[in-house]
């Protein structure tokens, strides 16, 4: 019913935001062993991911990730990066390849391997690397692939992959709110369990085991402190939830009702 159906968007939710996550942790891990990383340049790749969502029908973990796989070429530098990342965004969806295949055809090209460019159509002229390096070699694959994930995202099959990024955004919201509440109390509930765990090990190793009538006592006193630990835990961690969710929620709606985001907002009345 109605309950199963929440207790399955709250887990897709969370698998969702988790997924979000690790594709930020990789890129993260990946620009600092490359020497590139910066607060500032993080953050703008990850604003960029989002703002990319919408215009390609790439989910932002997987726009992330592809940034994650230029990043390993040394050759793209911080300054062109982002270039290098919608020109692979293009040419996943107009040639209809991986995003990883695409990522690998534009870090080669970085270093002066185009053959794979060739295979696909997209021709690029060896002197343009010879002489201005990767500039020189996006500067010519630009124009050729420009805006090929946009006239995608436009078709049916892509308006299918667009609601289904959209509807994912709103879940992984959801899964960042149940994250986030519960956060505080994580600590919390470990002590919990620390405290009945040290227990137990006390009744045991003091053999309170062989009375009976002592370890039934010992076993009630543990079950109802352990139940009253819980359900105080569990409201303090639901009102956090809560707030949580109103803040979100208050935050979510100026967001949504942007004149520019069209489909949140048609989400938005949809809901």
């Amino acid at each position: 019913g109605s309950e199963m159906c929440i207790r399955d968007s709250l887990r897709k939710g969370a698998e969702a935001a988790a997924q979000e996550e690790v594709a930020i942790r990789g890129l993260h891990q990946v620009l600092v062993s490359m020497g590139r990383y910066s607060p500032e340049f993080e953050r703008r790749l990850i604003a960029l991911a989002s703002a990319l969502e919408l215009q390609t029908a790439y989910g932002n973990e997987a726009i992330l990730t592809a940034a994650k796989f230029l990043a390993t070429y040394k050759e793209i530098s911080n300054e062109v990066l982002p270039r290098a990342l919608r020109v692979t965004l293009d040419i996943a969806r107009g040639w209809g390849v991986s995003l990883r295949t695409a990522a690998n055809m534009v870090g080669k090209a970085a270093m002066g391997l185009t053959g794979e460019l060739r295979r696909y159509g997209i021709t690029v002229d060896r002197a343009a690397f010879e002489t201005r390096g990767f500039i020189g070699v996006l500067e010519q694959m630009e124009p050729q692939v420009a805006r090929q994930a946009q006239i995608w995202a436009q078709t049916a099959e892509g308006a299918k992959a667009l609601m289904k990024v959209t509807a994912s955004d709103v879940a992984k919201q959801f899964g960042y709110i149940v994250e986030e509440g519960l956060e505080p109390f994580r600590e919390a509930f470990a002590r919990a369990f620390a405290w009945v765990s040290e227990d137990l090990r006390r009744i045991r190793t003091e053999k309170l085991a062989s009375d009976l009538r002592r370890a039934r006592e010992e076993a009630d006193r543990l079950a109802n402190g352990l139940a009253q630990a819980w359900m105080g835990l569990y409201r303090l961690a639901k009102e956090a939830a809560e707030t949580s969710w109103r803040i979100r929620y208050f935050l979510s709606l100026i967001h949504i009702s942007e004149p520019t985001r069209p489909l949140y907002i048609s989400y938005a009345v949809f809901c």
